[in-house]
């Protein structure tokens, strides 16, 4: 067969939703399903196997050691070092065809052959160090940590490699993933130039799994936010935020998303703000915040810095310590004053600390309830939510635009210790007048 039934573009859709064993058989099949079917073997990268198969002379270019993994010596790793000088003959068949179909980068732990550090040094004198190199058009890239260096390439190779990952950080990349940065400048200093020279970067990623950050991280990640403009910024996540961190996003005319969410303290040092010294024009797209572990007073702080005409459609915290009811209380009666009931949809706030202690001995005043949530005139409210303590009886009572309330119901989604008890979150029905 030399010419496909079908349009290019609904091949191209066929091969998005196959496995690489069918797309390689597709390949083979029509000169036609090859292009298509590349497209999709390439888009999404986790692996140095690839790249290292499409090198000319693959078997004379390579001195291959076997080295075992960290902390687990019964699993092995093929470490590749150069024979010689590598040079662009070497790479014209991987940089021709292969190389501009990567969209997303992902080099991560479960790697059984890797490149040696002397191998990379050889590839960026080859390349003379250009940017972005090995994938021209590249979009998405998660940059391993020198963790997942260490566990598979040696504690070496992970004090060392941060620089030539500049090879594969092209200006079309739009999305970037790191982990919070340890204790080594070369890989902090990496991390701070690849940001500065990505003028797309539309979102950043900035994750914290240890159970304990260091101090020379955070204040890495601190300098990363404050210090560098991220004028198109439109998703951030990042690990915590404090006050000198806050002003600076509240400025970032396209932020859409934020996020702060990590395994340890994720609102540092958040000073009071008054309405009065709100930055005209604060978050002015911010449609979605999500907070994960912090209290109900820092939440508040929060709340504080964002002014009440924004567009948010989405506010959600979980909360990693106990908060009394009038803490819930005091909080909750800050919502209306910062969100805009004309945009807001989806409003939830989660006690964590309760959905895991249930069988653990509670002291809970039952004499104090918190008797409602928010009083919102909003029309667009669709869902809504507290989690607590037994004496949290959330209400909320929703408003048309204008007239009397549209909707008054008792029950908003609850979930109390011990149990759970669901009500879905309802619209209003439209008015007419």
């Amino acid at each position: 067969m030399n010419h496909p039934p079908l349009a290019q573009e609904v091949i191209r859709n066929v091969c998005a939703y196959m496995r690489a064993s069918t797309l390689v058989a597709m390949a083979l099949t029509c000169r036609d399903f090859l292009e298509p079917a590349l497209d999709a073997l390439w888009y999404d990268v986790a692996f140095w196997k690839p790249f290292i198969s499409c090198l000319q002379s693959t078997k004379e270019l390579w001195t291959i050691t076997t080295r075992p993994l960290e902390g687990n010596p019964r699993i092995t790793v093929d470490v590749l070092y150069p024979r010689r000088v590598i040079t662009l003959e070497d790479l014209d068949r991987y940089l021709t065809y292969y190389a501009p179909r990567i969209r997303d980068l992902h080099l991560g732990l479960h790697q059984t052959t890797v490149l040696s550090i002397e191998a990379w040094k050889a590839l960026h004198v080859a390349t003379d160090g250009k940017r972005g190199v090995l994938s021209p058009l590249l979009k998405t890239f998660y940059w391993s940590s020198p963790e997942d260096i260490a566990f598979t390439m040696g504690e070496d190779a992970a004090r060392q490699i941060s620089p030539y990952m500049s090879l594969f950080l092209s200006d079309s990349i739009t999305s970037l993933s790191f982990d919070v940065p340890q204790q080594l400048p070369l890989h902090a200093k990496s991390l701070e130039e690849a940001i500065k020279r990505l003028p797309r970067l539309r979102c950043l990623n900035i994750y914290d799994e240890s159970e304990r950050s260091e101090p020379e991280g955070r204040a890495s990640i601190k300098e990363f936010i404050t210090s560098i403009p991220l004028q198109y910024l439109e998703k951030l996540t990042v690990s915590f935020v404090t006050t000198s961190m806050v002003r600076h996003l509240a400025l970032l005319p396209h932020l859409k998303a934020l996020c702060i969410q990590g395994e340890n303290e994720t609102i540092i040092d958040l000073e009071m703000t008054a309405g009065s010294d709100l930055i005209c024009g604060s978050f002015s797209s911010l449609n979605s915040l999500r907070i994960h572990r912090t209290t109900a007073s820092k939440f508040r702080n929060l709340l504080c810095y964002i002014p009440p005409t924004n567009v948010i459609t989405e506010i959600k915290c979980v909360t990693d310590e106990t908060a009394s009811t009038s803490e819930i209380q005091e909080t909750i009666d800050t919502m209306p004053f910062h969100c805009n009931p004309l945009t807001l949809e989806t409003l939830w706030f989660n006690d964590f600390r309760y959905s895991r202690s249930t069988d653990e001995p509670m002291e809970l005043d039952l004499t104090q309830e918190v008797q409602k949530v928010a009083e919102l005139e909003s029309p667009e409210v669709r869902q809504s939510g507290v989690r607590g303590p037994r004496s949290v009886r959330p209400r909320v009572r929703l408003s048309g635009a204008c007239g009397p309330p549209a909707v008054d119901f008792g029950d908003m989604q609850s979930e109390a210790a011990g149990g759970r008890n669901r009500f879905p979150g309802t619209r209003p029905p439209p008015r007419s007048h």
